[in-house]
């Protein structure tokens, strides 16, 4: 039993340290005369104790040899670059410090070259300035930290500075998109800059060749898929392709212009084929001859995919309409729709206004979430059955919509509406008096209350970020301090509203720790938040209002209706909040969703898709309204510069704060053909004299 307890020791048998065998003298190769198991051939020492414990594989000191074969091996071993200098001998250092002085010494003698030929280039070209121009010019580039775009700003003015002929500049691709960006908003103001010689900037002639890449046209954009299909696939995480479809519409000018590249008049509505089909039948119906002229477009409905946890935005559609239908409608989303997911951009949410047609468009749909009052929020995406569409009414809308019910309260024989809960009358009066009471003081509680959100007209009504100064936490604090009587519901009917628009309007990461708002944090747990009770709990307080004001006796349903805020306003908030908890929920599921870390609440808004509008009026000058041509080419325009970050570029709620980044994508330009070439020039047609 003693002897069974030893093993004979399997010396430095490794096979990778066999050339070292021979070389070394402590001790011999042994080739297993005894046919031992644990070796065919090892190196075994002088020393070798031959016997060890059954535990053990070799013994002390032909593991010392093992050592001692894997430290000339690494020796002899070339050594990764990339190993800290720590990690090396003194033998491996050499040859890495030897090179790297020899970078050094070339890198040296390169920058002397420049100098010297930037220093003969400024001798032979340079300008002299007054001595104390420069100084202030040298003071100011000393005591400023350029920043990567101001950098290359500079860089590109004296380049184009210094060549006769301007032609010759191959300007950076943002300068590109920061000029079409400038022409884009105002054309008169950019003809300025250039005319008066301050700066240098791309010609005309130039842009025009960048911002016609793509052909002006109607309809699903290929190119605009193909984009950001290319942009999505970058993408490895699931949560990162999720996207939400904004889709709105923009008034325009009722002109038929003329395209002299294709030859055709731009203007006219394209209906679809249910639509071509039922004015048929209407046409039938009413007597009316085929004869009639094809309707011109009033609008533009446009769809914007937009990332729910990326950056990616951008219009991928466009259609001319005049009285849009619901069936209409329907047909154009899920031809969308289907063109997105073939393209790998994956639909969670629909998000639109809470206009009659759009609702009329949910209640289409078979829905996946039973509500109680038939209201429809999700739907089975056609083009995805494994996934639902979730359907949400754009909440800065609909708190536009909450606010004009409220603002219209009151005993006054003017006032539309008597807002009525819990016996008492929620008037738009408190808010006036709130406003009159303290409006001369330098401090005030109320400071958000103001001569234009308090007073409104036709166009102050229709302002978002007014009715979120007016039903904000700050109104209802002071209300109830002043304990005036009566006022118990006007004051829980605004914390109501405020508390449910913070719970949808969390813009980022940071916003809570900003704000000191814990509404306003990103979601994260996928059942867990209790902000998903309080959004249900929202909708209930305006149930049971409408079941309190439903059951009282010997009133009309027309006073009835004057007693509560607008009813579609109620199925707008219904809607959404179903919708959203629905979306946001699936985002963050890690099992069955797309298993996004968090979601912030403002990516469900349509504030992207209203400064895209903003872009195509503002490149008009003095007119308002684009007709169909401007508004296609404008777009072209926004389609190469992009999303450049611009400070003070306003929303629905706030403005965009950051700054412009330097972009080193390469545009795509026009290609000039010989001869006389095509230009895209319009020609606006009365369409009184057509």
């Amino acid at each position: 039993m003693f002897v069974r307890s030893f093993e004979i020791c399997a010396g430095a048998q490794y096979v990778d340290y066999k050339q070292f065998w021979l070389e070394d003298s402590q001790g011999q190769i042994d080739s297993n005369p005894y046919d031992e198991t644990h070796y065919e051939e090892t190196f075994r020492t002088h020393k070798c104790h031959m016997l060890i414990g059954i535990r053990k594989w070799m013994c002390q000191e032909c593991r010392r040899a093992a050592d001692r074969f894997k430290s000339r091996r690494l020796e002899s071993e070339e050594v990764n670059p990339s190993v800290p200098n720590k990690y090396r001998s003194r033998k491996e250092m050499m040859p890495k410090l030897a090179e790297q002085q020899r970078l050094n010494k070339n890198s040296r003698a390169q920058t002397e070259r420049l100098r010297k030929r930037f220093q003969l280039s400024l001798d032979s070209k340079g300008v002299g300035l007054d001595v104390s121009l420069e100084e202030k010019l040298l003071e100011i580039l000393r005591d400023s930290e350029l920043s990567p775009v101001q950098q290359m700003f500079l860089h590109q003015q004296f380049k184009a500075n210094s060549l006769k002929d301007k032609r010759q500049v191959r300007w950076h691709p943002t300068l590109i998109r920061f000029a079409l960006l400038i022409k884009s908003n105002s054309p008169s103001a950019y003809s300025s800059m250039r005319d008066t010689g301050l700066i240098t900037l791309p010609s005309e002639r130039t842009l025009f060749d960048y911002s016609h890449i793509m052909p002006s046209r109607e309809g699903c954009i290929p190119e605009k898929f193909d984009r950001i299909s290319k942009e999505v696939e970058k993408y490895s995480e699931e949560y990162k392709k999720m996207h939400t479809l904004i889709f709105d519409e923009i008034h325009i000018s009722q002109k038929l212009v003329y395209m002299k590249s294709t030859g055709q008049l731009v203007g006219y509505v394209n209906l679809t084929e249910v639509e071509e089909e039922m004015k048929a039948l209407s046409d039938f119906v009413s007597g009316k001859t085929k004869n009639e002229e094809r309707p011109v477009a009033s609008k533009i409905l446009a769809f914007m995919v937009k990332g729910i946890c990326t950056k990616v935005k951008d219009v991928c559609a466009v259609y001319t309409t005049d009285v849009l239908t619901k069936e209409g409608l329907y047909e154009r989303v899920w031809e969308v729709v289907q063109k997105c997911e073939i393209a790998g951009i994956k639909i969670v949410a629909l998000v639109c206004d809470g206009s009659g047609v759009n609702r009329s468009f949910f209640q289409m749909h078979l829905p996946k979430t039973e509500l109680p009052n038939g209201l429809i929020c999700d739907t089975v995406n056609l083009c995805a059955p494994e996934r639902t569409l979730h359907f949400i009414s754009d909440v800065p809308h609909l708190l536009k919509t909450i606010r004009n019910s409220f603002s219209k309260s009151g005993v006054h024989p003017k006032c539309k509406r008597k807002l009525t809960k819990g016996g008492q009358l929620i008037a738009w009066k408190t808010i006036e008096r709130l406003f009159l009471e303290d409006h001369e003081n330098t401090w005030r509680a109320s400071y958000k209350l103001n001569p234009q959100n308090v007073y409104l007209n036709s166009y102050s009504c229709m302002k978002v970020s007014y009715a979120a100064q007016v039903m904000s936490n700050t109104v209802a604090m002071d209300l109830k301090e002043r304990e005036w009587p009566n006022t118990s519901e006007t004051i829980e009917f605004i914390k109501q509203v405020n508390d449910w628009f913070d719970l949808m309007n969390g813009a980022h990461s940071l916003h809570r720790k900003i704000t000191a708002n814990p509404r306003l944090d990103p979601y994260r747990a996928e059942n867990k938040d209790q902000r998903f009770e309080e959004l249900r709990g929202f909708v209930k307080y305006l149930k049971d209002w409408q079941s309190e004001v439903g059951a009282l006796p010997d009133l009309s349903n027309k006073i009835k209706s004057t007693m509560i805020i607008a009813k579609p306003s109620i199925e707008g908030v219904e809607i959404t909040v179903n919708g959203f908890i629905g979306a946001v929920q699936y985002m963050l599921d890690k099992e069955n969703g797309a298993g996004a870390d968090y979601v912030n609440a403002r990516t469900f808004c349509q504030d992207a898709i209203e400064q895209y509008f903003g872009k195509q009026r503002a490149g008009l000058g003095g007119k308002h309204n684009p007709n169909v041509a401007e508004f296609l080419q404008t777009d072209n325009k926004t389609n190469t510069h992009r999303d450049m970050n611009v400070k003070k570029r306003s929303g629905n709620i706030q403005a965009v704060t950051e700054t412009m980044e330097l972009d080193e994508e390469k545009l795509q330009k026009r290609k000039r053909s010989s001869g006389i070439s095509r230009s895209y020039e319009n020609y606006s047609v009365n369409l009184k004299k057509i």
